[in-house]
């Protein structure tokens, strides 16, 4: 006698259809499921009412660290390490994680350099930092995740603020200040404050089949599976860290320029008589009170050193500048000056900043100050007719801060010293 043939569609469209323990097994194999371990997740298999398809329904937090009971499966139910770790809610896979060591916390976790670093939100350079986490196991992935606190989300910027760790794998995460402004406006002028604020590092072990598959899945469904796995996992088994960011932040009366008057802070530019065997030197005087900090800025074809710097009152330095290539007749040299107030009230006050601190911090500050502020000398190095020192004028018309005082005196300055040459 032939059995007759029904499809499984119209096996479970009857209304009291139901399937025996007995045939449990046989069930699952004959709908493509041959995995011994994933019996354990027969009880979360519901049918579909549109087609015969299969999906998996996601577990509860009991039921992820519980064991699952399956009667005639086959399966040691005196193991408590059986737990089904379903990947979404949205996927067709079921894992059933079977290595006890899984519910442990991964403590072989490297942070690099170190725990607590230093931000400065003065300097643009100094308010990135970069943390690099190991993974020195050869065997287990990780998951971390990196939370801040809510009252300084705003301040920071944390990529990757989450991710996975492969065995042997490195990956750096870069801590940002985006907000330093916010800082510095609770700032009294003439100080320095140092905020430490603390950040969480949080580790967990995955199965590895888990972090297979998830290369399969868009950036969307990653952030659901990592956000099951984080919200069904036991505190037991996460590994927390935390992490210390010290922020210092100095306030200056001298960049904060705003209704204030231009303070003169022209530079005395005195060139040498006789240009060296590769360029010539400038050197550069303070005349006034008040330090001053410059930036030597050129086109592309020359180099001056040093580029900037800060001079007290009555203070000389000598520049070198040098043609990259051949010299033209073109090459064009501009210094750019502004007057530091109070900063030596500054400088007694606040000991935790030196003064090549705060040359760095105004040069970083540059371009945020004011044209009105700034004086602006230009020279031409290799023309003997125009090498004096000139008002800057480009040839796009923009007008430039001007002090003609300075230009004559060193106008008259050269001509005297090229007589003493003759």
């Amino acid at each position: 006698m032939t059995a007759q043939c029904v499809p499984l569609d119209n096996i479970l469209g009857q209304d009291k259809f139901t399937i025996a323990r007995s045939h449990e097994l046989e069930m699952m194999r004959r709908i493509g499921n041959h995995s011994v371990d994933s019996a354990a997740s027969w009880s979360n298999l519901r049918s579909s009412t549109a087609s015969s398809a299969w999906t998996t329904s996601a577990p509860t937090s009991s039921q992820l660290l519980a064991p699952t009971v399956m009667p005639n499966a086959g399966l040691d139910l005196d193991d408590p390490s059986r737990a089904s770790c379903v990947s979404s809610a949205h996927t067709a896979w079921t894992l059933t994680a079977t290595d006890p060591t899984l519910f442990l916390p991964p403590t072989f976790i490297q942070i690099l350099p170190s725990t607590a670093f230093t931000l400065d939100g003065n300097l643009p350079d100094a308010q990135k930092h970069k943390l690099t986490l190991e993974n020195s196991s050869t065997t287990r992935h990780v998951v971390f995740k990196v939370k801040v606190p809510n009252k300084f989300r705003a301040m920071y910027a944390i990529t990757p603020n989450q991710g996975i760790l492969r065995p042997g794998e490195s990956l750096n995460i870069r801590v940002e200040v985006t907000e330093a402004p916010l800082v510095m406006d609770t700032i009294p002028l003439h100080a320095t404050r140092t905020h430490v604020h603390r950040f969480m590092l949080q580790l967990l072990n995955v199965p590895d089949a888990i972090c297979n598959q998830l290369e399969f899945l868009d950036y969307g469904e990653q952030h659901r599976v990592q956000s099951t796995l984080w919200a069904d996992a036991a505190p037991s088994a996460i590994q927390e860290t935390k992490l210390t960011c010290s922020l210092q932040c100095t306030r200056f009366a001298c960049l904060e320029t705003a209704g204030r008057a231009p303070v003169p802070c022209a530079l005395s530019v005195l060139p040498r008589p006789r240009p060296q065997f590769r360029g010539t030197y400038y050197l550069l005087t303070n005349p006034h009170s008040s330090p001053v900090a410059f930036k030597v800025k050129s086109n592309c074809h020359l180099i001056a050193a040093p580029a900037s710097g800060l001079l007290g009152p009555n203070g000389t330095i000598a520049i070198h500048v040098a043609p990259k290539k051949d010299k033209s007749p073109h090459d064009r040299l501009r210094i750019e000056s502004f007057a530091l107030v109070d900063v030596d009230h500054h400088l007694a006050r606040d000991t935790k900043r030196t003064a090549d601190d705060i040359r760095r911090i105004v040069l970083a500050s540059w371009s945020a100050i004011e044209l009105a502020h700034k004086s602006v000398q230009t020279m031409f190095p290799w023309d003997e007719a125009t090498a004096a020192a000139l008002p800057y004028a480009s040839s796009r018309g923009l007008s430039r801060h001007e002090d003609t005082t300075f230009t004559m005196r060193t106008a008259t300055m050269r001509s005297v010293m090229k007589t003493l040459d003759r």
